[in-house]
């Protein structure tokens, strides 16, 4: 089963604020998650995600959440997650580092990161191109229509 999934971060700590992920069939998983310290969420982040300190305050805890992503997964065949970009897997790592303290929290962070792919290449390798290109320009281009990037971990991954 693919799974195309999406991360947003704290500025400086590269930790998980919010998780979007839709699977092959159009199954969705979204949740904001809180961080270790919510009031150090900048006004960047705010402005880029729409996510505010008062969501983050009241989220699931990093555990929670990636405990439920856990179970959400169909693990009956093989697992892929793909992703665009490689900031993803710094955002995993941080995480798991400093957010995870229950075990099928880290099994769900561990399950994503030993399966999960940047298809970003790809898509250089498909158009024959050698530097990256944004996401939002690979969607317009097979929509055929002009569509205005809000960095929600839910429609990126969709």
């Amino acid at each position: 089963m693919k799974y195309f999934i999406d991360f947003e971060a704290m500025q400086f700590s590269d930790e998980i604020i919010s998780v979007g992920c839709v699977n092959e069939n159009g199954k969705q998983f979204y949740s904001l998650v809180k961080p270790r310290n919510a009031d150090s969420i900048t006004e960047f982040i705010t402005e880029l995600t729409g996510i505010t300190y008062e969501e983050l305050n009241s989220a699931p805890c990093a555990d929670t959440v990636f405990s439920n992503l856990y179970e959400w997964i169909d693990k009956s065949e093989k697992i892929d997650f793909l992703c665009y970009g490689n900031c993803d897997d710094s955002f995993i790592r941080a995480t798991l580092k400093n957010n995870i303290t229950d075990f099928y929290g880290q099994c769900g962070l561990s399950l994503i990161k030993s399966n999960l792919t940047d298809y970003s290449a790809s898509i250089r390798e498909h158009f024959g191109i050698k530097r990256s290109i944004a996401l939002k320009k690979i969607v317009e281009y097979y929509r055929g229509e002009s569509i205005k990037q809000t960095h929600n971990s839910l429609e990126d991954a969709i």
